[in-house]
């Protein structure tokens, strides 16, 4: 009896994510105890593998708050393992590089998808440029009602989620690009596009911009490797169009990746349908 009276005191000394209030007079047998203090410790690690780095850490690039808790809750349910570091920086999202778990929650979208040892974390920033993208999503039949009532932070999601449907309909063209397997509102949870075979998979391992890849060769091989990537980027713009029924708009070396001999495309959230009044435009 006095022990278990002396377990539950030590309850308030434990990093638990709740007050337990006033334990006096109270008992907690041994099984229960330990299996408290387990869990509060499996917390706090879980906890300290989001911020445990300075440099990389997700709260010095504009991460708020309910973005934070999202990647916790993600982390705690085992569907991430951990949380690594900042893959590229830009003005409407940024992409982190993280380890996947072995829980597959049910998407938004009802499919579950297995999780990738290598997950890829795009994360639309809340506040942002986006009104300037506005004739992105404004005349895509698919988002029209739902824009016009959105406020900034909703219109984050709508973006995620224009990337996604986008993302999908690559996928099925086989047009090579990355495969998302999760979105919670802003954030996409994508498979890794990068080198996974020295390091394991990392943020300093990720497939290099086309416009990086290009400046590293002398002149000599600097044209056979544009002609290349030029040749592919050709056939990757007509497939696009004709089995993918999409536009991209910002079409550049700087939304291309090269990995593995050839070029996959990212950064589609902007793309839009061929049937849209001003495709024609933004291909030319």
């Amino acid at each position: 009896i006095e022990t278990g009276k002396n377990n539950a005191l030590k309850l308030d000394s434990f990093p638990l994510q709740c007050q337990t209030g006033n334990m006096t007079g109270l008992s907690l047998s041994n099984k229960n105890f330990n299996a408290l203090k387990v869990h509060a410790h499996q917390q706090k690690k879980i906890s300290a593998k989001l911020h445990e780095n300075k440099d990389t850490s997700i709260a010095e690039h504009a991460i708020d708050k309910r973005t934070r808790l999202i990647l916790h809750k993600l982390v705690n349910a085992g569907t991430l393992e951990q949380i690594n570091g900042v893959i590229s920086i830009g003005k409407e999202a940024i992409v982190l590089h993280a380890k996947g778990g072995t829980i597959t929650p049910m998407n938004q979208n009802s499919i579950q998808k297995p999780i990738p040892e290598n997950i890829a974390i795009k994360i639309f920033k809340t506040q942002s440029e986006f009104k300037k993208r506005d004739k992105y999503i404004q005349d895509d039949f698919r988002f029209q009602e739902r824009f016009r009532k959105v406020n900034a932070r909703k219109q984050s999601y709508l973006w995620a989620e224009k990337e996604m449907r986008n993302l999908e309909r690559l996928n099925r063209a086989h047009i090579a690009s990355p495969e998302v397997v999760l979105i919670r509102k802003h954030v996409l949870i994508m498979r890794f596009i990068g080198s996974t075979t020295i390091t394991g998979g990392s943020p300093d391992s990720a497939a290099p911009k086309l416009s990086e890849y290009l400046v590293k060769f002398s002149e000599g091989k600097k044209l056979a490797c544009q002609v290349r990537a030029l040749q592919q980027t050709i056939q990757i713009m007509k497939d696009m169009y004709q089995k993918a029924k999409l536009v991209h708009c910002d079409f550049s070396p700087y939304n291309l990746l090269w990995h593995e001999n050839k070029v996959w495309v990212i950064d589609v959230a902007q793309a839009v349908e061929t049937s849209n009044p001003r495709a024609l435009e933004f291909l030319y």
